[in-house]
């Protein structure tokens, strides 16, 4: 288990010409699972990268955010290693749902994302 409270990032993070372009990249965290959780934390980063990109967190299953944000914008550039831009967010670029019956669900609560979010085809504000 993973427990990050009050943390708070300030930097661009961009993915360059790296071997794995399919990388998961958030602002403060890449991937959050394994019955973890994020707590009055904050990333004001802009985001760049190719695929799965958010805000806060890249990638979140079976975990929790309570109380945090990000305000940097989200962008996914179109590469030739990767040509897909489905998995972009605000705050989180994807949640995985699982049974939980098994699993801890997913929560956010008390938390937002204020960047704008988009790629070289479209955004949202």
């Amino acid at each position: 288990m993973i427990l990050i409270v009050q943390e708070y990032l300030l930097h661009r993070l961009e993915q360059q010409h790296t071997t794995n372009p399919n990388a998961v990249i958030g602002g403060l965290v890449g991937e959050l699972s394994g019955n973890s959780s994020i707590s009055s934390s904050q990333a004001t980063g802009h985001i760049t990268g190719a695929s799965t990109l958010g805000g806060l967190v890249g990638y979140l299953s079976n975990s929790s955010i309570y109380g945090s944000f990000a305000t940097g914008a989200v962008d996914s550039q179109q590469n030739t290693y990767c040509t897909n831009h489905y998995n972009l967010g605000g705050l989180v670029g994807l949640v995985s749902y699982t049974d939980q019956t098994t699993n801890p669900p997913v929560r956010i609560s008390d938390s937002y994302a204020s960047g704008n979010v988009g790629s070289g085809r479209w955004s949202w504000n």
